[in-house]
């Protein structure tokens, strides 16, 4: 079976060799990692075996968070444990996403623009969420950061679980959603807008007033909807 690591031993060297000064640092780590997983380059162990008197090198993993290979079988595991944390109620699927226009400055500051996208989109959400009319209470959820597409175009996004409910901030009470409402869309689209756009004016003056205007300002798009997974198993 194919694997990435193979992709990357056969065309890694000739598209570092073209794209290499272009390419992050922690791009160039992942793809050493990966190609070097489970070769001598990682050590390992060599094994005996007396009734064929034959010797097996087992060699290490990789272990990067982005390999395929080393993490999948950790992604279950974890995945099945966040399992026993689900509350016995509805859950939304609340997806944050930045215009199109911030791109090239989000490829070429990664860590700045996706710890922004995290801070605001949480705080658009959970600003909305205390207001009375729609939940009332600050909200439980996980976050996952997706900078890809289907089509592996780059399309910077985060996806976050929330529970249909939310704490009371007096008295530390579980205050249940609607449960096929949480809060709107448009209104969570507007605030995250804003506060991302302060909080980005802030931190990095000057790669703000690179961001290009446009006729009307480009909005960054956020969906709520009812998740599959609606109740624990």
């Amino acid at each position: 079976m194919l694997e990435l690591a193979d992709i990357f031993r056969e065309y890694g060297p000739a598209y570092r060799t073209r794209y290499g000064e272009r390419m992050l640092p922690s791009h160039t780590q992942a793809m050493w990692a990966i190609e070097h997983g489970r070769t001598p380059m990682m050590g390992g162990a060599c094994y005996y075996c007396p009734q064929c008197t034959a010797y097996h090198d087992s060699y290490h993993s990789c272990t990067h968070r982005h390999c395929p290979t080393c993490e999948s079988d950790r992604a279950d595991r974890w995945r099945d444990r966040q399992l026993d944390h689900l509350l016995p109620v509805p859950y939304f699927l609340v997806t944050c996403t930045l215009p199109h226009t911030l791109n090239p400055r989000a490829r070429s500051h990664q860590k700045l623009i996706d710890d922004l996208l995290f801070h605001t989109s949480a705080d658009a959400l959970q600003t909305l969420a205390r207001n009375p009319e729609w939940v009332g209470g600050t909200l439980g959820m996980v976050g996952v950061l997706h900078p890809w597409d289907r089509t592996q175009g780059y399309h910077l996004h985060v996806h976050y679980l929330v529970p249909a409910g939310g704490v009371e901030p007096t008295t530390g009470n579980w205050k249940p959603a609607h449960p096929k409402f949480l809060v709107p869309g448009s209104a969570l689209r507007t605030v995250f807008r804003a506060k991302f756009r302060d909080a980005l004016k802030a931190a990095a003056p000057d790669l703000f007033a690179q961001v290009p205007r446009t006729p009307g300002p480009p909005r960054g798009s956020c969906t709520v909807s009812r998740s599959v997974m609606a109740t624990p198993p």
